[in-house]
């Protein structure tokens, strides 16, 4: 009963639905749902039946229902989760409960919303989606707010939401709200239902000017896995230290992480990458990461989750990275540290064996983005290989396809 006790009250961190990993606040702060929880419940749910404290009951069930959502592993943590999760499930079962939906514990609702390029000078309308999480019919009140001061105010919208479904929306900017070239505003969306509110950050941007650069960037920091790959296909790519002026790239490479670390400033400065796609240039991001993941970062609505998983099948076999100038028939078994799990508007081009989003794509305005959770460039390099010699030449096949994808999108300027 001690540990049980020390447990709920040293160890659950309840804003996070998960148990800490450390006496480390940086750690902590990256502890997701689900974390340490295929171990933990069929002891808290045994201190349960042993003194009645519903708090055990209630973090058994929270923290297993994340865990199964989140998918298990493999080696010890698999073996545990085969071992413990019937037990659990069992005297859940026993205690009245028979659903690990975790919707009771989110958000009632998400929003999709983010990056919106605007014209120079013209009227701007945002397109907001609005997902419920609740399987009855919800009224959400959306609100805009930090517009400009100088910008009127916009008359809320009150959507009426039908049980776990989703309604995309148009709010249209007064006509004195307009943006000129080079010029990027951050507003915030939020979305009230009852006492509840969510909001999400929306970035309008005005392109600086038209086209883009020939030159080839790399954006990376420490513990970077793209720069040695491209070192190893002869491909020279200008370090980028700054976003500050991106004209003369027509294509950016984004190493490791490079947004969870925010190499270059990303976290801060996204929107001029964006911007600077929209105006034609091709990004490809290498290995996205959950840690400090913010959906603003990309357009539509792209959402990471903790779990490593493995790549599965060809969605888009006709796509060029699975073309040109090789054939690619099979990329199965790559690994891949983080997983997407949701990925609105892009278009999926490989799945991973839990038919998640692995490798996606999505044009933005002139330009477009290519992102690869599969740590391709690392068999590619040698940091990664693979005991079938069959698998590791595709592996090898589909990167020097993607970087064939992206040169070819380069413009026609510069070298």
């Amino acid at each position: 009963m001690k540990a049980a006790r020390w447990l709920a009250d040293e160890e659950w961190l309840p804003e996070r639905k998960g148990f800490r990993s450390a006496s480390c606040d940086s750690l902590n702060s990256q502890v997701t749902p689900g974390f340490e929880c295929y171990r933990t419940p069929t002891a808290m749910l045994h201190a349960w039946e042993l003194t009645g404290e519903r708090r055990f009951l209630e973090i058994a069930h929270i923290g297993l229902s994340y865990a199964v959502q989140r998918g298990g592993g493999a080696g010890k943590g698999g073996s545990v989760q085969l071992t413990l999760t019937p037990h659990a499930v069992y005297k859940l079962r026993q205690a009245g409960i028979t659903s690990l939906d975790t919707a009771q514990w989110e958000a009632p609702v998400s929003l999709g919303a983010g990056f919106v390029p605007v014209e120079p000078g013209r009227p701007i309308s945002l397109p907001i989606t609005v997902t419920s999480h609740r399987d009855h019919e919800l009224s959400v009140v959306l609100r805009l707010e930090d517009l400009p001061e100088e910008w009127p105010q916009v008359e809320a919208h009150t959507v009426a939401l039908p049980p776990g479904q989703e309604q995309t929306l148009t709010i249209d900017l007064p006509a004195t709200a307009v943006l000129q070239r080079g010029e990027t505003v951050a507003l915030t969306i939020a979305a009230q239902v009852g006492d509840e509110t969510v909001s999400r950050g929306i970035v309008l941007t005005c392109p600086a000017e038209e086209g883009v650069g020939g030159e080839i960037g790399l954006v990376a920091g420490a513990g970077d896995y793209l720069g040695p790959a491209l070192d190893v296909a002869g491909i020279h790519a200008q370090p980028i230290d700054s976003l500050a002026d991106l004209a003369s790239f027509g294509v950016i490479l984004l190493g490791t992480q490079a947004h969870t670390i925010d190499a270059a400033g990303l976290q801060g400065d996204y929107a001029r990458l964006l911007q600077w796609v929209h105006g034609g240039g091709t990004l490809v991001i290498s290995q996205l990461n959950d840690d400090n993941w913010r959906p603003e970062f990309l357009p539509g609505n792209v959402l990471l989750d903790e779990p490593n998983a493995t790549s599965g099948a060809i969605a888009a076999p006709d796509h060029p990275i699975f073309t040109t100038p090789s054939t690619v028939a099979d990329v199965s078994g790559m690994t891949m540290y983080d997983s997407i799990v949701q990925a609105d508007g892009w278009q999926v081009l490989l799945l991973d064996t839990s038919d998640r989003p692995a490798v996606i794509a999505t044009d933005l305005g002139a330009g477009r983005i290519l992102a690869v959770m599969p740590s391709v460039e690392r068999y590619y390099s040698g940091a990664e290989t693979c005991a079938d010699a069959g698998l590791l030449a595709d592996y090898r096949r589909l990167f020097e396809n993607i970087i064939t994808w992206a040169l070819a999108g380069r413009a026609s300027a510069g070298p």
